[in-house]
């Protein structure tokens, strides 16, 4: 439940403060993860017309045509967007969400009163934030998010795909990606886990290494 309210607030952010790139770029996740689907049936409809043609049971070309036009076409358009979707997520998922996430953080850090300073649980919060900020978390979040529901989307569409021609092959690409999700899965939430165990101790750790290398303490 916790983890679902963290995405909901992270895709909220980036609805409010980057839509443009929020949308621009898990369009070419979706496109790349549906590629070998729609390169599957391609290429099929290709290689049938091939074998009509060598057997003579075709009047024309032109299904070889259509078929391999439609295969150039679907790759020129995949390229183009990886190029936007490249300079969206870089420029505008990172590098533009981690200036507007700093200016809240100290926007934030100078609303604080002194007292709160001295509260051990307030400066825990506090080095969790940066450190959430300066690991880039958020934005990791919101592509490792895209990055697996489209890619969820695009493995069943391929395993259709597949069942289509033969039941056994979409048992066999059930069984390859299935342990996948599951190691990402867990190494993400254990990961997410470790970290919130160490703030306390980051933030000490911190302390003491200032006290010895700060001119000014």
């Amino acid at each position: 439940m916790k983890n679902r309210k963290t995405l909901i607030k992270v895709y909220l952010f980036f609805w409010k403060y980057r839509r443009m790139d929020s949308i621009i770029a898990p369009l070419y996740y979706i496109l790349e993860n549906f590629t070998p689907a729609v390169s599957t049936l391609i290429l099929a409809g290709f290689y049938q017309e091939v074998y009509l043609a060598l057997g003579g049971e075709l009047p024309g070309y032109s299904g070889l045509v259509s078929y391999g036009s439609a295969f150039v076409f679907f790759h020129i358009v995949k390229q183009f967007l990886q190029l936007i979707a490249s300079i969206s997520t870089n420029a505008g998922i990172y590098e533009k969400t981690l200036f507007i996430l700093n200016e809240m953080l100290s926007k934030k850090a100078s609303e604080l009163p002194l007292i709160a300073y001295e509260n051990t649980e307030a400066m825990n919060k506090k080095q969790a934030a940066e450190e959430c900020v300066h690991s880039e978390r958020i934005p990791s979040i919101f592509m490792l998010s895209v990055v697996l529901a489209t890619s969820v989307l695009g493995t069943g569409t391929l395993i259709l795909t597949l069942g289509s021609y033969h039941g056994l092959l979409a048992v066999i690409a059930i069984a390859s990606v299935a342990q996948f999700y599951a190691a990402a899965y867990f190494q993400e939430k254990k990961q997410y886990q470790i970290s919130q165990e160490m703030t306390g101790e980051k933030r000490n750790r911190n302390y003491l290494w200032s006290l010895f290398t700060d001119e000014n303490l």
